[in-house]
């Protein structure tokens, strides 16, 4: 079984028990990437997370950025937002890997 996040189509699948580091690109200017809509789940789960993404960053395969809010905690892991999306901000950039 990869441990590899997986991009098919429109859909970013994570490995299910995979440990994945997110880290918060304070620097980044959302402006300077093209982002393209997409869903992001775990595999072996039910649970997507509709989400923006963008290959463009010089130093990480995949950054991220939310489109909507979802009050639930692997949502918020993912970001870094605190209980009930405390701190949400659509523009807030998060490397994933």
């Amino acid at each position: 079984m990869s441990k590899k996040i997986e991009i098919f189509g429109n859909n970013i699948i994570i490995p299910f028990g995979r440990k994945n580091t997110c880290r918060t690109l304070n620097s980044t200017n959302p402006d300077n990437y093209n982002w393209k809509k997409t869903d992001i789940s775990f595999s072996g789960t039910f649970q997507y997370f509709e989400v923006y993404y963008s290959q463009d960053h010089p130093d990480y395969d995949i950054i991220l950025k939310p489109s909507k809010i979802y009050f639930n905690k692997i949502f918020e892991d993912i970001f870094g937002f605190g209980f009930s999306c405390q701190g949400y901000d659509v523009n807030k950039v998060v490397a994933i890997f």
